[in-house]
């Protein structure tokens, strides 16, 4: 039997040593979509977008133009600003130089008090001080060529002794002089206290007058403090040393001595009008009462004689005077940097403390009313 020869298995060789990698420094091949594979430069792809070039810068115009706006604007603010704050009125204006036979103007505007007055600023109303009012009238009873003087009065009051020292002044320059008084769209209270001892009173038909009367008022919050826990110690030497204190109730008798002084006061307001009005004292309880009465009802009452604006006051003060009709008038209050851009006889800008404690003429019901009523009196030029 033939053996048939014996089959090698084929060995395959297998290269299990890895390719040898390529030169770090040589790149690999790159192909191009027209090359088919074959090599060629490398291609670059197109940009997402291209830049445009920078456009050239003009004139900046809008803000030139913007910040000039502004600046107009602010300029003018800060003006005032400045001017209200540095600039305050006060006294007797030492430049005024009365040349000729005139007739003086003296303002009375704003809450009345004692010291100097300070003129309306950008976040304050006026005042009328009394030692500036009585400086400007005892200037006019002293200049022989002020012949006459028109008191104008736009005032809810203010100080009781404030007013009555403004009013023995009045008296005093009637004495030499005729004194007009011309109401604007409030004279209650303590400014009529004032406007009582002219030797004649104007008032325009809506103007807010009257208000014969005395007010004190103290709150009490002692109710306010319990639920805040607030807790006040006062130590004392005197019944009534404390009198008003807002941490507790007023007692039957501290309010029976403030009653006293008020009444006191009120008839001292009574006796002034009585005197200054020639009317009697009976006639003056009975229209009394703090009633406030607009310009035709006072008229009616006796407590104005005219009914006129501040033009008819200066026609008549030029008539008795025998300055014709058109008199030269002469404003004897300094003027601030605000009465520069506002006329003097302005109208009152309003009552930012109407309610004080303490002893007062002032009614602050007269400022409130004449918002929606009182006419604006045409100012004098």
């Amino acid at each position: 039997m033939n053996e048939e020869p014996e089959v090698q298995p084929r060995e395959e060789s297998v290269d299990n040593e890895p390719m040898s990698a390529a030169p770090e420094s040589e790149a690999p091949p790159t192909f191009s979509r027209a090359s088919l594979g074959k090599p060629s430069e490398p291609v670059t792809p197109p940009p997402l977008f291209t830049p445009s070039a920078p456009p050239k810068r003009g004139f900046p115009w809008g803000w030139f133009v913007g910040g000039g706006i502004l600046g107009c604007g602010c300029l003018p603010l800060m003006m005032l600003l400045l001017g209200s704050l540095l600039m305050k009125s006060s006294g007797m204006d030492k430049s005024v130089k009365v040349a000729k036979d005139s007739i003086g103007l003296v303002n009375i505007t704003g809450v009345i008090t004692s010291g100097g007055s300070d003129a309306a600023g950008l976040f304050s109303s006026s005042n009328a001080g009394s030692h500036t009012i009585i400086e400007q009238l005892e200037a006019a009873r002293k200049n022989d060529k002020i012949k006459a003087v028109v008191l104008w009065i736009n005032s809810p009051g203010g100080s009781a002794a404030a007013s009555d020292e403004v009013f023995k002044e009045v008296l005093r320059l009637k004495e030499k002089k005729k004194v007009i008084v011309s109401m604007g769209d409030v004279a209650a209270s303590g400014g009529y206290y004032i406007a009582s001892a002219g030797d004649r009173i104007y008032a325009n038909g809506a103007t807010l007058t009257g208000s014969i009367g005395v007010i004190s008022q103290m709150p009490n919050l002692a109710g306010l403090y319990k639920k805040i826990g607030y807790n006040e110690v006062t130590i004392k030497a005197g019944r009534y040393k404390d009198i008003g204190n807002t941490s507790r109730p007023m007692t039957a008798e501290e309010k029976a001595l403030l009653q006293q002084m008020v009444n006191d006061i009120y008839d001292q307001f009574l006796t002034s009008v009585a005197k200054g009005r020639n009317i009697p004292m009976a006639r003056v309880r009975q229209i009394a009462e703090g009633r406030i009465y607009t310009g035709r009802q006072a008229k009616l009452k006796g407590l104005v004689d005219e009914i006129g604006g501040l033009k008819d006051a200066v026609r008549y003060a030029g008539k008795v005077t025998e300055l014709g009709d058109d008199p030269n008038v002469v404003n004897l209050g300094k003027k601030s940097f605000w009465d520069m851009l506002n006329d003097p006889t302005a109208k009152f800008r309003g009552l930012n403390d109407a309610r004080w404690i303490g002893l007062f003429l002032l009614d602050p019901r007269a400022e409130l009313i004449s918002r929606s009523m009182a006419p604006q009196t045409e100012p004098f030029k």
